[in-house]
């Protein structure tokens, strides 16, 4: 019984998971102001709001981090540590931004040997 559970709670949490990846790409950037660290995003239903670094889009979990000349670097609240980045395009025309996610990659750890040091 618990297995189900967990299971279909899974499952939940990836749905909506992807229920935010599917809103997110059809959000356009309209606007990008990196001096005041706000930009102005059209969402799906197409009403505006203004956003600023810090805050969240719309309802959604993905945080703006920088605010750059042609894109957004935004955050998923719910990752901990770095977690996956992800650039929000700048879209004038109003079409729905490039959405491109950078994932955290762990560094494999080097191998090295000291001269002189042997192991007998």
């Amino acid at each position: 019984m618990k297995c189900r559970f967990f299971a279909f709670a899974l499952m939940l949490l990836s749905f909506h998971g992807g229920a935010w990846a599917d809103a997110l790409s059809d959000m356009s950037v309209m606007t990008l102001s990196p001096g005041d660290g706000k930009a102005v995003i059209k969402g799906p239903a197409g009403k505006m709001m203004v956003v600023a670094i810090g805050e969240s889009l719309g309802d959604s979990p993905y945080v703006v981090r920088q605010v750059l000349t042609d894109k957004l670097l935004l955050k998923d609240s719910r990752e901990k540590g770095m977690g996956s980045l992800i650039w929000l395009h700048g879209s004038m025309s109003g079409l729905p931004s490039r959405v491109e996610r950078i994932e955290e990659v762990q560094p494999t750890p080097a191998d090295f040997s000291v001269p002189g040091n042997t192991d007998r």
